[in-house]
């Protein structure tokens, strides 16, 4: 990509505004470009890091855009902005503002099966903070300071809800439903067996 295509990414994400016309235009945008997926990846993340938590939230929405429309006409996009978004929500994970509306896009990804469990899994653990491996130093720093404020405020109960996953309660609450049919099963199974 040429460094002309990297300053007209650049504009096109700096005309960025939370309406979803600007989302969409962009994401379109994008996705005709989708040859250069490496190189507009890189410059989506070059911007991601740059910028505010709101901006972030609005980058992350244009990658969803991107992602689910370019699903069948731009599959190299996903494959080239997945890295970038783990980073993005590491960055993101001491944004108590905006954490609901990330999850939310987090989930949407889950019901609509745009990315696999494990990635899902990367992806809530890189929101909440933990380790996921080779996301940024800024990001580390991020969470750290953010763990570092819910400590000297002495509230465990931040922690926790800040540690919550809903992909491990959605797990959770599965993995019972399937134990409470097999006791079903056994017990109808024991029932039916004589024992005189």
């Amino acid at each position: 990509m040429g460094e002309s295509l990297v300053q007209k990414v650049r504009d096109k994400l700096g005309q960025l505004s939370d309406t979803q016309d600007s989302i969409r235009l962009i994401s379109l945008w994008i996705i005709k470009h989708k040859d250069d997926a490496a190189e507009l990846a890189q410059v989506w993340h070059d911007e991601v890091v740059a910028a505010s938590p709101k901006r972030r939230l609005l980058l992350l929405y244009i990658a969803n855009d991107v992602i689910q429309t370019g699903r069948k006409r731009a599959p190299g996009l996903k494959t080239a902005l997945q890295p970038h978004i783990r980073d993005a929500l590491a960055l993101s994970s001491g944004d108590a503002k905006f954490r609901s509306s990330i999850e939310k896009v987090i989930k949407v990804w889950g019901d609509r099966n745009v990315f696999s469990k494990s990635v899902l899994i990367e992806f809530d653990r890189a929101l909440s903070g933990k380790s996921v491996g080779a996301s940024s130093s800024a990001a580390a720093a991020s969470s750290s300071s953010s763990r570092r404020k819910a400590a000297r405020s002495g509230s465990s109960h931040v922690r926790s809800v800040n540690d919550f996953k809903v992909t491990s309660l959605v797990d959770a609450l599965q993995n019972f439903k399937q134990f409470s049919s097999e006791v079903a099963l056994k017990h109808a199974a024991l029932a039916g067996i004589r024992t005189d």
